[in-house]
């Protein structure tokens, strides 16, 4: 059996790109190709960092204390074209008690906000201007401004605190405290956030800017129903310092197709600062019989 194991560091280089504070029609980043994402953590293999094993083997997020629901009543105001939209309801101060409530994860379509359509080869948007890739309408183009509060415990404040949304429609932008954090489109796939820097512990608020259309509807079409909001769960999870970012498994057979190989490729991250060195047990399990396993010593400069 064959076992392969490649370590490495990863650097993240952040893309600094201005924003805007003032508002806009449309934000040109909604129409423009060539941003699908501003600060967003790259994809990932689907798993959750659990504290423990036997948590792990239980396979239940919601049992850790590593992760903080989202999900439920948000503050929600609905605007049929950008130009209407509330333009400064992310900051700290900003009364919106006066908002109705739209339960996350749900499409605001189907609370009463505007109207859901169905098309196949039409796009949605051309029964209200015609198609002009990369362009969207700017006058019929639904935002929902989506606001809440949330609280930090105090063992989270010497972690790395991340924002998960698992799916989004169309694109978004999204503030924590009063600062941008950043813009995600690619409404069928889930959205991370570093947020260590800009949460604290205690109370904390989060808002998001979702656009119904933007460029990237013209490649998300065909033959469903046309909605909008945040289609699931949206969550907290905090990490420590030294993590797994990321892993890919190769399970192949040799060239007689007899002997199964294991190949294995882990990215450990550190944000310590300073060098590391710990031990990595990989554990390679069916039910409840161990096939494999093995202890690693890494060492991780910083």
């Amino acid at each position: 059996m064959k076992f392969t194991l490649k370590l490495k560091s990863v650097i993240l280089l952040c893309l600094s790109i201005y924003f805007d504070t003032h508002a806009q029609i449309l934000d040109s980043f909604i129409q423009n190709p060539s941003v699908v994402e501003i600060n967003k953590l790259p994809p990932r293999s689907s798993f959750f960092p659990f504290e423990s094993l036997d948590l792990a083997k239980v396979d239940n997020e919601k049992k850790s204390e590593r992760y903080i629901s989202l999900n439920g009543k948000w503050f929600f105001n609905w605007s049929k074209n950008p130009s209407e939209r509330p333009q400064n309801f992310y900051q700290n101060n900003y009364n919106v008690k006066n908002w109705n409530l739209i339960d996350v994860p749900s499409n605001w379509q189907m609370k009463g906000y505007g109207i859901p359509i169905y098309t196949n080869i039409k796009y949605p948007f051309s029964f209200y201007d015609e198609p002009n890739p990369p362009n969207i309408p700017d006058e019929y183009n639904p935002v929902g401004s989506y606001k809440r509060t949330f609280s930090i415990p105090e063992s989270w404040s010497k972690k790395s605190v991340y924002v998960h949304l698992g799916a989004v429609k169309s694109c978004f932008f999204i503030w924590v405290n009063g600062e941008k954090i950043g813009y995600s489109q690619g409404s069928k796939l889930p959205a991370e956030f570093d947020v260590s820097k800009f949460v604290k512990t205690g109370e904390n608020n989060i808002s998001l800017e979702i656009y119904r259309w933007c460029d990237g509807s013209y490649l998300e079409d065909q033959d469903f129903w046309r909605l909008s909001g945040v289609e699931r769960d949206i969550y907290l999870y905090v990490r420590d310092e030294v993590q797994i970012e990321d892993f890919f498994s190769k399970c192949d057979l040799d060239e007689s197709f007899e002997n199964g190989k294991f190949d294995l490729q882990i990215d450990i991250k550190n944000k310590l600062g300073k060098k590391f060195k710990g031990l990595l047990l990989v554990h390679l399990r069916d039910g409840e019989k161990t096939i494999y396993t093995k202890n690693l010593q890494i060492e991780q400069m910083k």
